[in-house]
């Protein structure tokens, strides 16, 4: 709603003007959340609401802003980058969008032949292809044809699958650590996104009870799952390796030392890709390598 009053009070949204919309597309439900957020743009702009254009900023803004995240991958707040906007939707991206602050960047993380158009992903691409799927209908309008899809239109899982998935992230909502530990019996053939889902809330729950070898054990696997959902370069396999590197450090011995160094010299090569060398969780992971390495040399 801020986002709305704030583009009718500059320029009365005409620097949106160029911003596609989905107001064609919105279903009877997306139409009633509107009118509803309309009312409060009503009472926040009082003699100066005009009707018409704050449903056309609205129904821009409902497909053109982006979640700004912290170096967790975390939403924290929203904004509209008007130039990132044009930037076309695959669930099999070459480029990711990072945030320093409220500063948005686009990084390539893939080789891009000259003239090939330049992707970012719309959604969170640790879901599933059902979840990817109904999100981009709902919210863009449209479906996404490319190579990942295709070939995860197959998967489903079962009802009771994601109940329990669920059930475990409302127990993660409460820090019951040790319950959502306790539901922890998936079957061994889920698909790679449940896999991926049940493995982040097991981290979370191994760090939240200071199992710290569990929880290396944890990040690796989430490594390797990462790795076969996503692609090469992806910021979450360099923020986790940088958090195994940190674990594997803990364990106090030589052998889980150079495990740390291995493991922070992935980090570092990756997240000089997705984030690059400049950054500051690329420079922290530089850090901790330094570290470890000089640890390493002393022993």
């Amino acid at each position: 709603m801020r986002l709305v009053v704030r583009a009718l009070q500059k320029n009365r949204g005409k620097s949106m003007e160029s911003l596609c919309s989905v107001k064609d597309h919105l279903d009877v439900t997306a139409k009633e959340k509107v009118a509803e957020q309309l009312l409060g743009v009503k009472a926040l702009l009082k003699e100066d609401f005009d009707g018409g254009w704050s449903y056309d900023i609205m129904c821009k803004l409902l497909c053109n802003t982006f979640n700004i995240c912290d170096d967790e991958m975390t939403a924290i707040g929203a904004g509209v980058y008007i130039q990132c906007s044009q930037l076309n939707h695959s669930c099999d991206p070459n480029c990711v969008v990072l945030f320093a602050g409220k500063t948005l960047t686009v990084r390539a993380i893939k080789d891009i032949p000259t003239g090939d158009q330049l992707h970012i992903s719309y959604v969170d691409l640790v879901d599933s292809y059902v979840d990817r799927t109904s999100q981009l209908k709902r919210v863009y309008g449209f479906l996404c044809v490319c190579g990942r899809c295709l070939v995860e239109e197959e998967e489903e899982e079962t009802v009771e699958v994601t109940k329990e998935l669920e059930f475990r992230q409302s127990l993660k909502a409460t820090q019951d650590w040790e319950g959502v530990l306790r539901c922890h019996q998936l079957s061994p053939h889920c698909s790679i996104v449940t896999a991926i889902k049940d493995s982040e809330l097991t981290f979370e729950a191994q760090l939240g009870l200071g199992m710290w070898g569990k929880a290396a054990e944890t990040a690796s696997k989430l490594v390797d799952l990462y790795r076969r959902c996503l692609f090469q370069y992806h910021p979450l396999i360099g923020l986790t390796l940088m958090k195994l590197g940190k674990l594997q450090r803990l364990e106090g011995n030589m052998q889980q030392l150079k495990a740390s160094i291995s493991s922070l010299t992935q980090a570092v090569h990756c997240l000089g890709i997705t984030h690059g060398p400049s950054h500051p969780l690329t420079r922290e992971a530089m850090e901790m390598l330094m570290d470890s390495n000089l640890e390493l040399n002393r022993s």
